[in-house]
């Protein structure tokens, strides 16, 4: 969004996430003298403290928020009162749809195993849950669990995995994990239980949870995959 922006000839003041100041200020470092000064403004501090006054400033001429979409629903209405207008990049449920002649394939297998794991499950684009054909249930979850444990379960797959990036965030995938324990779902853990002190979390397949349920119901954005079932394509849809 930055460079667009820059593009066109607009100065921008930059609100970097408060669980990760320090990556902007990494960027500011590398960019900082290519530009004159007043151009790119970087702002660090928590939401409330910081990016509400932004929000709310009859001097911005336009927002662009990228983040969940609780914290979405605030920016569009701080925005609407003062007239700015607003683009939002929110999170959510993006699934993989495994095709009936996929579920035993290797690369299919690897391929979900492999975007998942990928900054434990913390990234915009990662698989959130997958929608599996209904008769091959059972042999895709044992595969896939084989697979992972094959590859990921060595310390929780510390050495290429990073941790959950807050307490918080740790505490709120733990909730996720435990309601679907205490709701009957299947629950698979890949990998050693969590360390006191540590945000190395295992990896959870969780077979066919509720609709109902948080995980189903909010962008997971951690290392928990749910496993879901299909019919037909009309029903996946």
């Amino acid at each position: 969004k930055l460079a667009p922006a820059l593009g066109a000839g607009n100065c921008v003041v930059l609100k970097p996430a408060e669980q990760t100041p320090v990556s902007i200020l990494v960027l500011m470092e590398l960019i900082a003298d290519l530009l004159p000064p007043g151009v790119l403004n970087v702002v660090n501090g928590y939401g409330r403290e910081a990016g509400m006054p932004l929000a709310q400033s009859k001097r911005i001429a336009k927002i662009a928020f990228t983040g969940s979409t609780a914290t979405g629903r605030v920016v569009a209405q701080a925005a609407a009162n003062n007239l700015i207008p607003a683009t939002l990049e929110l999170g959510g449920k993006c699934p993989a749809v495994i095709a009936p002649d996929s579920v035993l394939d290797e690369r299919t297998i690897a391929t979900v195993a492999g975007v998942k794991v990928i900054k434990r499950g913390q990234m915009c684009v990662t698989v959130d849950h997958c929608l599996v054909p209904e008769s091959g249930v059972k042999a895709f979850t044992d595969k896939l669990a084989a697979h992972m444990s094959a590859h990921f379960a060595q310390n929780n797959a510390a050495p290429h995995a990073c941790g959950i990036i807050s307490e918080r965030h740790l505490t709120r995938l733990n909730q996720l994990v435990e309601e679907a324990k205490a709701s009957g779902a299947q629950l698979i853990q890949i990998g050693a239980d969590l360390r006191p002190g540590q945000r190395d979390m295992p990896f959870y397949l969780v077979v066919n949870p509720r609709d109902d349920l948080a995980l189903m119901q909010q962008e997971i954005f951690g290392p928990i995959l749910p496993i879901k079932t299909y019919r037909d394509t009309a029903d996946a849809i």
